[in-house]
């Protein structure tokens, strides 16, 4: 049980950056003249997937599947971010921020499972976690 918005709570609280990049690379999709034929079916399988798993339960173990899209978003928002830069180095920018992403989701990860303890991924520990509620 839950509200529709459980899930992306839950992902914001497990990875708050890849959720934003995947957000940003959506609204700018939906916003931009220029579509991928590819990039909408992907966007409505994914929405789709997400509005029937507000059907159920509202576990965050159960739309974990859900996160390879949303990196797949958010690597999309990375590309269309250093696409047009200039500067000798330009063909760095994409793997290093994607590097930054993956190290700050590994520190993320450890905090929030090996240093606190949280085997269930549940909101209340995961606000807990963060800081946000008090513990339970």
């Amino acid at each position: 049980s839950g509200s529709w918005i459980r899930y992306i709570t839950d992902f914001f609280l497990i990875s708050p950056l890849v959720l934003l990049f995947a957000l940003g690379f959506i609204i700018s999709y939906l916003s931009s003249k220029k579509r991928d034929v590819k990039i909408a079916y992907f966007l409505i399988v994914t929405v789709v997937y997400y509005l029937i798993l507000n059907l159920f339960a509202k576990n965050i173990r159960y739309a974990m599947l859900l996160d390879i899209p949303l990196r797949l978003f958010a690597l999309g928002a990375v590309l269309r971010l250093t696409e047009n830069r200039g500067g000798k180095y330009r063909h760095l920018y994409a793997p290093i921020i994607i590097l930054a992403l993956a190290a700050y989701d590994y520190m993320s990860f450890y905090r929030l499972f090996i240093a606190d303890g949280i085997y269930d991924p549940v909101s209340a520990l995961l606000l807990s976690a963060r800081g946000i509620a008090l513990p339970r």
